[in-house]
């Protein structure tokens, strides 16, 4: 992939605390940051929509992310790239 990820911070923990308080922003440079209690924990940096695409596929391999996190870098992404419909 053109993009990278990178952990930051502490490794994400694999409980179901951690992934109900975890979610997906747009941060100030334009990428895509998972956030857990207001640290990103995980940036994510596609350069298209079908980069964005790979990651999601990427992603959904994950035990932390869930449908909701899917749905929401999705819907980030689409509005990134102008792919969203109206």
């Amino acid at each position: 992939m053109n993009g990278y990820a990178r952990p930051r911070g502490d490794d994400v923990r694999n409980s179901e605390a951690a992934v109900v308080r975890k979610v997906v922003r747009r941060l100030p440079d334009g990428f895509y940051g998972f956030v857990q209690d207001g640290n990103i924990v995980y940036e994510i940096h596609p350069s298209d929509i079908r980069e964005a695409l790979r990651w999601i596929e990427h992603l959904a391999q994950k035990t932390w992310i869930t449908k909701h996190h899917l749905e929401q870098f999705a819907c980030i992404a689409a509005d990134t790239f102008e792919m969203r419909r109206q």
